[in-house]
Order: C-alpha cells, then structure tokens, then sequence
C-alpha cells in the first residue's frame, strides 16, 4: 500500500530515487516582510501633523465665510420667493414694502451703519446701481425707491413687467455686493 503524505512548505522531499536529487536541499525562498504603509520616521509624522492643521484652518476658514453670508442666503431664498410668486400670483403690498427694508439691511450688514445710513433717495439708488454697473449688470429704476411709500392700490397694480427685472436686479446685487474687508 502506498501512502502519500503532504509536503510542507520549505521542507525537503524525502522519498529516494525521485526528482532530481540536486534539488534535495534547496529550501523555498521566503518573501521578505510586507512594506507597511505607516509611516516610520519622525519627519513624515511631522508633516502630517502640518497637513491636518491646514486642512483643518482651510475648514475652518471656509465655515466662517459660510457663516458670515447666511445674511446673503437668507435674502437671496426671499428674493427668489417673491419672484415666483410675482409670476402667478399678485404679491402683497407688505411683502412689497419689505423688499427696501431687506436691501437696506443687507447694505448695513455688510459696509457698516456709518456707511450706509446717510445714504436716502437717489443717493442710495446710486450706490445700489454703482455695485450693478461695476458688475456690468442692468441698473434698478426708481421703483424700488417708490416701494416704501406707494399706497397699496398702487402696489399691487404693479405689472409682473416691472416687478421681476427688478427683483432679479436686486437677487444680483445681493450676490455681487462686497462688504468691508475682514
């Protein structure tokens, strides 16, 4: 009867006269340790640790600005309502009265109360349109002044012609407008 029994790794074969007798002796080659991926030496550790405290600045930076135009967003979503609202629907005259009152204050937000508060009437138009101009954008006519004041019969007989160039001008200014400098 014959048996067969396993080789092992690096083990030599045992039965006589077969194989080349040669190679009797020759073990397998083992493979070296495998290259670890961590790293070994002091420098690399250091320039991690200087890569995650930019990383986390350039993060932290980038929250900060995300912060700082909530402002923005926010008026942007209410400009962006009464746009779609002014093309179905007749808007309100309230809603149409907040629309100065929310420029204005995103003008104080932005460029600072001593700034912005002297400005009334045709100069605070001009500053607006200044901003739109630069950023070679339609200027606002002097419906936006009158918003404020007309009475509400008026208000809402405002044709959808007129309101959405003027909403979408001041969408634009509020995402044009720079501020003071941080």
């Amino acid at each position: 009867m014959n048996t067969f029994t396993a080789i092992q790794p690096g083990e030599p074969f045992k039965h006589k006269g077969f194989g080349n007798p040669w190679l009797t002796n020759i073990h397998e080659v083992t493979a070296p340790e495998a290259i670890s991926l961590w790293p070994n030496s002091p420098v690399w550790w250091a320039l991690m640790a200087v890569l995650l405290m930019w990383a986390l600045r350039c993060a932290y930076k980038r929250y900060r600005h995300w912060q700082k135009n909530s402002y923005r967003r926010e008026a942007l979503h209410q400009l962006k309502s009464l746009q779609r609202r002014s093309k179905s629907t007749v808007i309100s005259a309230h809603d149409l009265r907040e629309i100065p009152k929310l420029i204005r204050t995103i003008a104080i937000i932005s460029k600072g109360r001593d700034t912005i508060v002297p400005l009334t009437g045709s100069q605070w138009l001009a500053a607006i349109n200044t901003e739109l101009q630069q950023a070679g954008k339609a200027a606002i006519d002097d419906t936006f002044l009158q918003l404020g004041y007309l009475p509400d019969e008026r208000l809402q007989g405002l044709p959808p012609q007129q309101l959405i160039p003027l909403l979408a001008s001041l969408a634009t200014w509020v995402l044009i407008h720079r501020g003071e400098p941080c």
